[in-house]
């Protein structure tokens, strides 16, 4: 059956509605009891719920993302699942833009959201679903000194914002969340890229307000780190601010939300050799979350379910091969008092 039969195309003048479409709609008949389905949206933009306008722009990008895929494979508006050529047929695109925009690293234009509704049979929610576009396109503020690459920066710590959890292998250095200033700073200075001391200070100032997560009075982000006894023996620095880090590390793991377990020296090869990583996961149900791996290129983020839960099975490899948090705690202690 054609997806496109009774449509006019985006291409041409206008868009026209599918034959018979309804005034009103039914919610989605499959999904989380907790996850407001595409069609759930209410009418009026005034009345949508706060859960998704005060969502961070980049995981709010993730929740439209995911309901249009909810709503594509869940829903039989022709008679049968759709499948993303279907949709792309109806948007005159490529599939590829689909799962783009289905992953949400795109966002649908108002004759996109026009033809998509109007396949759904719910013309009345376009308003509501193009204010969340809008917000979703909301920017980061972004600093001067990573308007090189401004997307790699605002797209990681906005997700890290938004993200629930964070499990990481710190294989080369402490993770981002972890660092004190002292460390951060030596890292800027010993890396390939050359900063003013302005820059480094900018730099300094946005490392220390991505931890604020973690401090949070409602729902504080979990952090789970795995780092090496080797990383711990030879920080970035000189030796009082390998104290402090070691310390900073102490205090941390004193956290309900805050899990730190060390390799130790001696637990042989294992299956992280490819590199440091990051997985993070969001409160959206359903949403398996996201791996994400950085270069000396560019930041890669990993989101399809297969990849992600080859990333579980090493962090869970690492978890078991490591010290439990206490035997970590006194290891991170034993460490710090060899540097007095």
């Amino acid at each position: 059956m054609d997806v496109t039969a009774g449509i006019v195309r985006l291409g041409e003048p206008a868009v026209a509605l599918l034959r018979g479409t309804a005034q009103t709609c039914e919610p989605a008949a499959i999904g989380d009891a907790e996850f407001m389905e595409l069609l759930d949206l209410p009418e009026d933009p005034a009345d949508l719920p706060a859960s998704l306008t005060e969502l961070p722009p980049a995981v709010l990008k993730r929740w439209i993302g995911f309901a249009l895929r909810r709503q594509r494979t869940s829903s039989a508006p022709l008679g049968r699942k759709l499948v993303q050529e279907d949709i792309a047929e109806l948007l005159g695109c490529g599939r590829e833009k689909v799962a783009h925009l289905e992953s949400g690293r795109n966002m649908l234009n108002k004759l996109e959201v026009q033809a998509l509704f109007s396949l759904y049979k719910c013309p009345q929610l376009v308003d509501s679903f193009l204010e969340l576009v809008k917000l979703a396109k909301k920017r980061r503020p972004v600093s001067p000194v990573v308007n090189g690459d401004p997307t790699r920066y605002t797209s990681y710590a906005g997700l890290e914002e938004g993200a629930t959890g964070v499990e990481t292998a710190s294989l080369l250095v402490p993770h981002g969340l972890s660092q004190t200033a002292g460390t951060a700073e030596a890292i800027m200075r010993t890396g390939e890229e050359e900063y003013t001391e302005d820059e480094i200070q900018e730099r300094l100032e946005q490392r220390l307000e991505r931890q604020s997560v973690l401090h949070r009075k409602s729902n504080p982000l979990k952090l789970w780190m795995v780092i090496p006894q080797a990383v711990l023996e030879d920080l970035p620095g000189p030796p009082e601010v390998q104290r402090e880090q070691l310390q900073h590390f102490v205090e941390l793991a004193k956290l309900p939300h805050v899990d730190i377990q060390v390799l130790a020296k001696g637990t042989g090869v294992h299956r992280a050799s490819h590199g440091p990583f990051t997985i993070m996961t969001f409160p959206i149900p359903g949403d398996s979350g996201l791996v994400y791996v950085e270069t000396l290129i560019k930041g890669l983020f990993f989101e399809e379910a297969d990849e992600i839960m080859r990333y579980k099975r090493i962090m869970d490899h690492l978890r078991a091969r490591a010290k439990s948090q206490e035997q970590s705690t006194r290891l991170m202690k034993q460490l710090w008092k060899e540097l007095q």
